[in-house]
């Protein structure tokens, strides 16, 4: 993308931002998880600024939180953060999905007392937009980590249980919406849902 993703401006406000909005409706701490100490402060700060626009932010607490393991990928953000945390589940959330919808978060939670994780099941499972529940999923993840794995490893290794397109749809949900903007082109994409009256603009 050749910009930071988490701070790129998505609509007016920070791309972070709209994806900690659809959490804070069934979370009530943020941890922005990053590699570097400095970028997870920078993001916060970025999400915590973001409230007058995002109204569910307001009085959310937003901590930082840096990788314990350095160069291990997205799973050692999982265990960071999971290790950070108490509450018994967890909801996560890529910095580059801003329009996976809040209701989705919500009926993943629900879900968890079927399966320990609970994720998309639309082109390939994606472990980043998710639901957990963080004791069993911190302890799958730690020898995971030291072994190289990434979190669709951790997903494999609960037993998972994945919504597919047509479960996503009946919910009133689009799986459109799911996409990450991982590309200029993907970016503009979904720029044009948010600016065709999408619920989270």
């Amino acid at each position: 993308m050749g910009a930071d993703k988490a701070l790129l401006d998505f609509a007016g406000q920070p791309m972070a931002a709209w994806c900690a909005a659809a959490l804070a409706q069934c979370a009530p701490t943020i941890l922005v998880s990053s590699a570097d100490e400095r970028h997870a402060r920078e993001v916060a700060r970025a999400v915590t600024g973001a409230w007058p626009r995002f109204t569910v932010l307001r009085g959310v607490a937003v901590e930082p939180v840096a990788d314990e393991v350095r160069g291990k990928g997205p799973l050692a953000g999982f265990v960071a953060a999971f290790g950070r945390s108490d509450a018994p589940h967890a909801v996560v959330s890529a910095c580059d999905t801003p329009l996976v919808p809040p209701e989705f978060y919500r009926r993943a939670v629900s879900l968890l007392s079927e399966a320990p994780a609970i994720a998309p099941g639309l082109d390939r499972p994606e472990p980043l937009v998710s639901a957990w529940r963080r004791d069993a999923a911190l302890a799958a993840a730690r020898p995971l980590l030291e072994d190289g794995r990434g979190p669709h490893r951790l997903l494999e290794a609960l037993g998972a249980r994945l919504v597919g397109a047509d479960e996503i749809r009946a919910w009133g949900l689009d799986p459109a919406d799911f996409a990450s903007a991982n590309t200029p082109g993907a970016l503009a994409r979904l720029l044009g849902r948010a600016g065709r009256g999408h619920a989270g603009a």
